[in-house]
């Protein structure tokens, strides 16, 4: 049987020092790429494909003919307003948004129907209103006119084509 005879500091301290010295890497490297990502521009992490800047949101699917179409600018909402893509867009599994700007965009009535009840979703006009409207609140796009959402012309101001 042998002694090891290299004295504590060898075995012990200079592979901690390795092990230290090569986590502080990797946590710099992480940091800068993430602090990366945090300084780009809105415009550079959400690139609106040109046929999305402006989406009509009208009502084909229903029944009857309701208040008109809406018009959605994509691009103010995502640069202007600094909204995130995650604010609209979503694919729920266990709860949890698992939508990706680099996926599959899918139009809102794939998922909620604008006649057909499903379970534990909203139909269309529930899911654009909800949506819109808790937004507009919150950021006080149409200030102190708490009439604004009541007035169908707010938003439905199109003349169909």
């Amino acid at each position: 049987m042998s002694i090891d005879h290299k004295p504590v500091f060898f075995r012990i301290y200079i592979p901690a020092i390795f092990l230290f010295v090569f986590s502080a890497c990797f946590m710099i490297l992480v940091s800068k790429t993430t602090s990366a990502l945090d300084k780009k521009e809105p415009e550079e992490l959400t690139q609106i494909k040109e046929s999305h800047e402006i989406i009509i949101i009208d009502n084909n699917g229903y029944r009857t003919d309701r208040k008109g179409p809406s018009r959605f600018e994509h691009v103010k909402h995502a640069r202007d307003y600094k909204i995130s893509c995650w604010e609209c867009h979503h694919d729920y599994k266990d709860g949890k948004n698992i939508w990706s700007p680099w996926g599959e965009i899918k139009k809102c009535s794939d998922c909620h129907d604008p006649l057909e009840k499903i379970e534990n979703r909203p139909g269309l006009q529930a899911a654009y209103h909800k949506n819109c409207k808790v937004c507009h609140n919150e950021k006080r796009i149409f200030k102190d006119d708490n009439l604004a959402y009541r007035k169908c012309t707010t938003c439905h101001n199109i003349t169909p084509q």
